[in-house]
């Protein structure tokens, strides 16, 4: 499927009343909530940056910005979500192919999530 910043920006505006009306109770729970996130994948959200040989529409980092702000802007806690989501579907791309069949292939929507923070410590030998 091929997507347009237009298209991306049309499918926020579809799902802006289900984020704003959960916005408070994902502030509540601190997680974004099943149905904010139902809407962020049904609507595509996460396939911005994804490579497109595996479902993805491979869109630019500008898009992918545009969308975390507007999405931000009534519920910043999808936002944060969409944007770290985002990030590794992005990092994704770079990797093996076989490694992005297993998260995303047969179509899924391979949601990934963790932290590109350094680990440890380095020491001299």
């Amino acid at each position: 499927m091929n997507s347009s910043a237009e298209e991306i920006a049309g499918r926020v505006a579809t799902i802006t009343p289900t984020l704003a009306a959960n916005a408070e109770a994902c502030v509540q729970a601190r997680s974004v909530v099943p149905g904010s996130m139902r809407a962020m994948v049904e609507a595509g959200l996460f396939r911005i940056v994804q490579p497109a040989r595996v479902g993805g529409y491979e869109l630019g980092l500008r898009i992918q910005y545009d969308t975390v702000t507007a999405v931000s802007q009534v519920c910043p806690s999808s936002g944060w979500i969409l944007m770290v989501m985002g990030a590794h579907h992005f990092c994704l791309g770079a990797w093996p192919e076989r490694a992005q069949d297993e998260v995303f292939g047969d179509g899924r929507d391979g949601l990934v999530s963790g932290t590109l923070a350094w680990q440890g410590q380095a020491r001299k030998r």
